[in-house]
């Protein structure tokens, strides 16, 4: 039983309130719901009787049935056994059902071979019905049997062809004397029924039985938790909560001595679980430590995960709101030849822990409620399909949600979208803390600058700098009363120090902080070449962060300004001379087959003349930039089928992850080379509102223009194209 994580139930079972049930028994409702009302009522123990189904059917009810035994936070107390069949019962608890046992007839499998199959931590109990079988009974072996169930009290619906001597005539088959001539024969716990009601409740807690069991009495009630409760009431009323004894065993000396501290341990060291939920959760963390170490490599690597929660404060127009994030601070131990690595936080997907009687806390209903853009309503009512398979077969519905109802909510005036929202220059709590997360997790590199991604370990591009740092200098500015500005301007810094090439001012195109990666010089870290999009990138991470810090950063804003105009000078000696353009690998221009690529050069050519309106280039820079962007019109934009088309786009250039990534001249050479992809539009289309603020500034002709005339608009209001930046004062 290796996948049976759950302690032996053997000396803690409770005989008082035995409730067994079958399909069959209740009546069309679903066994599940009957058996949910009786745990409710004070049911102590739980048999499961189905005469006819298959091994599957039965196995997937006892799922069902152990589920609802921890729903109810009863795993722990409530024993769970199946009738007859052995075989079902040790398959369920190799899959780690909650299965605590077997109760097998006269006519089932034998006591010794049901205990030899199932281990010495199953329950096992035995039906018996005179005084002579149970001295029979007696001579099994201790440990063999843990319970006698005596039967009929009276001639029941079940059994109606049972009956023993005693009969009076009153209808009872069985008679306080009879029972206490069988406990006092029986060195077993004994539990009686057969056709039990709540009117036999005081008699039988005067008598010597350790409890009662019975199925229609609560199975055919029409409330089976009434009904329950009504006879644990009167059993208690006699017997309080006083509970019988246990089955005489010998125990193994081992299992004494790994027990010292009730640890309940199997023999195997293995922490053996009572409660369902305990055991379901130390298996749901030891999986994903397995996971985790196997993802992240388990040499870098301890097994130490810290549950922890961190607080989110929101601050706008509709009001302040905190919220307590879980997630996971996983330890990492040294990297070999790097240095210690600081704690990695992974955001924890359980959410917060939840009261199983009113469901998980609305987190989220202040802030979409705030927001006046959506109502309640009445939604449409379950069906069986929406309960699976199981409730299909068996024509019911599990039970309704008994705790808090959470009404569905539609849109009211306009879509409830993120792509609504940010068209209509709207940030929600929610998508700011769904975006900035990444930033808040993502891990560094030991200078301190975000990975490129995360399945890129240790690694710095310079196209990560464009797709983070803006952002983040933005959202700190808006949201963190300028937090972490300075960490924004330390990871300009460290680019800049350490991808920069003396020679001739280009940026190589990607940093390997460990040193290990196939396309990295051993010794620098560095890849080999100078790419041109990842150039131009890191240009406008450049230009637009510049253009976000407040004037109170005025040194961070002079560092910004000296790498900006020192890469665009660096850049200039390799600007093709006829088209204005620059080649794939910036440096290489001469060499067969580099081609003059036009994405890179769109965005130099939107970088250069933006730097020259916000005035960090002099003046005379923005024919440098026009000429690239006229260029570009010129060899790159053609007219095929009626429609525009931009050709000579480089598809993607990176680097890693497979072995022909390797970041030599010959691989940007063999990189798929496309027409019309967004990543060379953009810049274009961002060149192009440059050249037009430009013109209507000068006050000069655009040629383009169907006027013949300058007639472009403030569009943005003061906002730069394409990264949504603070309007003029709005930071000081």
């Amino acid at each position: 039983m290796s996948n049976y994580p759950y302690a032996s139930m053997r000396d803690s079972f409770d005989l008082s309130a035995y409730f067994v049930v079958g399909p069959q028994d209740c009546k069309g409702r679903p066994i599940t719901d009957v058996i949910d009302d009786a745990l409710r009522g004070g049911a102590s123990f739980i048999q499961l009787r189905v005469k006819d189904a298959d091994a599957k059917d039965l196995t997937d009810m006892a799922r069902d049935i152990a589920q609802i035994i921890e729903d109810n936070n009863k795993s722990d107390s409530v024993a769970f056994v199946i009738d007859d069949r052995v075989d079902v019962v040790w398959q369920a608890r190799s899959k780690g059902i909650k299965v605590d046992g077997v109760h097998i007839g006269q006519t089932d499998m034998e006591p010794r071979e049901a205990r030899a199959l199932l281990g010495e931590d199953a329950i096992v109990g035995l039906s018996a019905e005179t005084e002579s079988l149970v001295k029979l009974i007696n001579e099994l072996p201790d440990g063999c049997i843990d319970y006698i169930g005596a039967a009929p009290l009276h001639v029941s619906v079940t059994k109606p062809e049972a009956s023993v001597g005693g009969n009076d005539g009153s209808g009872r088959t069985l008679d306080e004397e009879q029972i206490n001539t069988i406990c006092s024969a029986s060195g077993f716990p004994v539990v009686v029924g057969g056709g039990v009601t709540a009117n036999d409740m005081e008699m039988l807690a005067h008598s010597k039985a350790a409890g009662w069991f019975v199925v229609s009495a609560i199975a055919g009630a029409d409330d089976p938790e009434a009904a329950t409760r009504n006879m644990v009431a009167r059993w208690k009323a006699v017997r309080g909560d006083t509970k019988h004894g246990y089955a005489p065993r010998v125990k193994a000396q081992k299992t004494a001595e790994i027990n010292t501290d009730n640890t309940a341990d199997g023999a195997s060291g293995e922490k053996k679980f009572t409660n369902a939920k305990e055991a379901k959760a130390a298996s749901k963390l030891a999986k994903q430590q397995r996971v985790d170490i196997a993802a992240r490599d388990s040499k870098q690597r301890d097994k130490a995960h810290i549950r922890k929660t961190t607080p989110v404060h929101f601050e706008n127009e509709f009001g302040s709101y905190d919220l307590q994030v879980p997630y996971t601070e996983i330890k990492l131990s040294d990297t070999p030849g790097v240095g210690p690595n600081a704690p990695f936080k992974d955001y924890n997907t359980e959410g917060p822990k939840c009261d199983p009687k009113e469901g998980l806390a609305p987190l989220r209903l202040d802030w979409i409620l705030d927001r006046g853009d959506v109502e309640e309503y009445e939604g449409r009512r379950r069906n069986l399909e929406d309960d699976g398979k199981r409730a299909i077969k068996r024509g019911k519905a599990s039970k309704e949600w008994r705790g808090r109802q959470h009404k569905p909510m539609k849109a009211k005036d306009h879509p409830v979208t993120q792509m609504w929202y940010a068209r209509h220059n709207i940030i929600t709590p929610e998508m700011r803390y769904v975006i900035y997360q990444q930033l808040e997790t993502q891990p560094r590199t030991r200078e301190g600058n975000f990975w490129h991604k995360k399945i890129y370990p240790n690694q710095v591009w310079l196209d990560g700098l464009y797709m983070a740092q803006p952002f983040y200098m933005q959202y700190e500015l808006a949201f963190h009363n300028r937090r972490a500005c300075s960490d924004s301007f330390h990871q300009f810094q460290v680019v800049h120090n350490v991808m920069r090439c003396e020679r001739n001012g280009l940026y190589y195109h990607a940093y390997d902080a460990s040193r290990k990666q196939f396309w990295c010089d051993p010794v620098t870290g560095l890849s080999s070449n100078f790419w041109l999009r990842a150039e131009g990138w890191f240009a406008m991470a450049l230009i637009d962060t510049w253009e976000l810090m407040p004037a109170s950063m005025s040194a961070e804003k002079d560092g910004l300004r000296e790498m900006f105009v020192e890469l665009v000078d660096a850049m200039l000696p390799y600007q093709d001379a006829e088209t204005g353009m620059w080649h794939q690998v910036i440096n290489l221009p001469n060499i067969a087959p580099n081609y003059l690529e036009e994405s890179g050069s769109a965005i130099f050519a939107n970088a250069i003349m933006k730097g020259c309106r916000l005035g960090v280039l002099d003046e005379s820079y923005y024919a440098l930039g026009r000429r690239a962007f006229d260029g570009i019109c010129t060899t790159c934009l053609h007219v095929r089928g009626g429609e525009l088309a931009l050709d000579n786009i480089c598809l993607v250039a990176g680097l890693g992850n497979a072995a022909h990534r390797e970041g030599t001249f010959e691989y940007y050479m063999r990189e798929p080379v496309v027409s019309d992809d967004a990543k060379g539009v953009a810049p274009l289309v961002l060149a192009y509102i440059e050249t037009m603020r430009h013109d209507k500034l000068a006050g000069t002709c655009d040629p383009m223009s169907p006027a013949g005339c300058c007639s472009v608009e403030d569009l943005f209001d003061g906002y730069t194209p394409g990264i949504n930046a603070q309007k003029d004062g709005a930071v000081a």
